[in-house]
């Protein structure tokens, strides 16, 4: 017995000695690194190997001065780390890969970082990083990365309620793929998938479906079962959206197959369908029991999603209709809770999207309009006569904007000293109606709040939803409005937004250094057009003139 246990002992004991020396620092760092990558992915579910050999490569790299082989050790360490360590390993990776030639650095970096902060709940970085990681990756062509970029920018924006913002950049990974057709359908259906999610969020069910059919239609050709009743089960909430309440089940219970395929937040939308289907159909208590799983899932993650404040809602009415005060003030406390999350990173967030990537974009755009005009203005000498010619017509259009530029320049400065003078408008008096003194002095009120909240800057802001929002009808809102407003809806919201536009640029000098399409977007304008022209009916300038002449006079 005694030499059995012995002769044990001594196999244990070569074995790990012959292992120590088979992944000595020196043995590991006499091979070449795609060696030592393949070795690390082999390696990789054993964390104390894989951890070395990546430290190997370092070594190594350090010793042969490779920065770019340095980045590469670090991206390794942080896939064996703990999430804290591993984004402490990923800034080491930039800080090394920042100028690499490589043509997946140093995107790689700033990619994972934005993956592992989506998951940590810190949206901004997330979205900052991914942002990096995509102009990165355009400057090297990877095209593959740059949709891994977009997939998280329109994850952070869907989440937190800039569907629009989320629909477009799906578009833009769309647009990547029709000129990289050899790229894996996966990347294809994910944005489809996406692109669907965000116009159910935007109440567009009809769009929703289009694009769900697409996939459906996609998933069928290359034979991809899982992807097919995942966009079958998808198909639920814009039907239910259309009150096809039938279609709607028997999407979600087909769909419903594949559940152990589909990703960890699938539960969420079928407890969310599924609950919403049995209220439709007048089974409210199975469908309270089904939203109130929501509830608890949230109670245990503290995880928000955008549709918990409809759930929120839900909740409260029904237990309002129960007169059970106690579950209705839980759930209002939650609803709150829930709605300022919410309202505090959208903030954020759109801040960090219009600097990082709606403002670059712009002025890239604007590089390529102006490299085009430099092409075309590479005028051959053959057509130098045309040039000539042509001169005599441009300095005759250059006395017309002259002439045109003396009238601007008199309304820029009359507006200035109006600017300065601040004249208080002239109060409408109410005039009569036939609305009631009380409806009218509610509603007045409430277009008090909405002016000094700024909900004018919702760009999806309408009569109908402003009425709801105030407790009346279009109609008495319209006649208000007309009455005590001396205008229209539409007027009465263009005028607030080009106010709240001139002050922000009268007084901001980070915003005079927007484009004319961020100002707009930022007032609530859907274009920089509707917004110049707004603009130029109240104050006969245009913006664009305006932000010059008003830099020139800060300056």
């Amino acid at each position: 017995m005694k030499f059995k246990l012995l002769f044990i002992f001594v196999i244990v004991f070569c074995s790990s000695i012959l292992h120590a020396q088979e992944y000595s620092g020196a043995y590991l760092e006499s091979k070449s690194y795609d060696y030592l990558s393949l070795l690390f992915d082999q390696k990789i579910r054993d964390t104390a190997t894989a951890t070395q050999i990546a430290r190997a490569k370092i070594s190594k790299a350090r010793r042969e001065q490779d920065f770019t082989q340095i980045g590469m050790g670090y991206e390794q360490l942080a896939r064996v780390s703990k999430k804290e360590v591993a984004l402490i390993m990923l800034d080491s990776t930039i800080h090394y890969a920042i100028n690499s030639s490589h043509p997946d650095l140093p995107a790689k970096g700033y990619l994972y970082k934005s993956y592992i902060e989506f998951f940590n709940e810190q949206y901004v970085s997330s979205l900052r990083n991914a942002i990096l990681g995509y102009n990165s990756a355009k400057q090297k062509e990877n095209v593959e990365q740059q949709i891994a970029a977009l997939n998280s920018i329109s994850a952070v924006n869907k989440l937190w309620g800039n569907y629009e913002k989320s629909i477009e950049t799906d578009f833009l990974t769309l647009d990547l793929l029709k000129n990289s057709p050899s790229l894996d359908v996966k990347y294809y259906l994910v944005a489809l998938k996406n692109i669907g999610l965000g116009y159910v969020r935007l109440k567009e069910p009809d769009k929703a479906l289009h694009y769900y059919k697409i996939g459906i239609d996609a998933a069928l050709k290359v034979n991809d079962s899982v992807s097919y009743y995942e966009f079958v089960s998808q198909t639920t909430a814009p039907l239910l959206l259309k009150n096809r309440v039938r279609s709607a089940k028997d999407s979600l219970i087909k769909g419903d197959n594949y559940r152990d395929y589909f990703s960890p937040g699938y539960m969420y939308y079928y407890n969310l369908n599924l609950g919403k289907y049995y209220i439709r159909i007048g089974d409210k208590a199975r469908g309270i029991r089904f939203l109130k799983k929501l509830d608890e899932e949230y109670t245990q993650t503290k995880l928000v999603q955008p549709e918990l404040s409809e759930v929120y809602e839900i909740l409260i009415d029904h237990y309002r209709e129960d007169t059970n005060t106690k579950k209705q003030i839980g759930y209002l406390n939650k609803l709150i809770e829930v709605n300022d999350l919410i309202n505090s990173k959208k903030q954020k967030i759109k801040s960090e999207t219009n600097e990082g990537f709606i403002i670059p974009k712009l002025v890239e755009d604007k590089e390529v309009e102006l490299d085009t005009l430099k092409e075309k203005n590479e005028i051959d000498k053959t057509r130098m006569w045309w040039a000539i010619a042509s001169l005599c017509l441009i300095v005759f259009i250059l006395a017309l904007i002259y002439s045109r530029q003396l009238v601007y320049r008199k309304r820029f400065e009359q507006l200035v000293k109006n600017q300065k003078a601040d004249p208080k408008k002239a109060e409408v008096t109410a005039k009569k109606s036939d609305i009631s003194a009380a409806i009218i002095e509610s509603i007045l009120s409430q277009l008090e709040v909405f002016e000094s909240e700024k909900k004018y800057r919702d760009k999806s802001i309408t009569l109908n939803k402003a009425a709801k929002s105030f407790g009346t009808n279009s109609t008495y809102l319209s006649k208000v409005i007309n009455l005590e407003k001396d205008k229209n809806f539409s007027q009465y919201l263009n005028d607030l937004r080009v106010d709240f536009a001139m002050n922000e640029i009268n007084n901001n000098p980070r915003f005079r250094k927007y484009t004319i399409k961020a100002i707009a977007e930022e007032s609530g304008f859907k274009s920089g057009e509707s917004f110049s022209k707004a603009f130029y009916k109240i104050y006969k300038i245009y913006p664009s003139y305006y932000l010059k002449k008003l830099e020139k006079t800060k300056d």
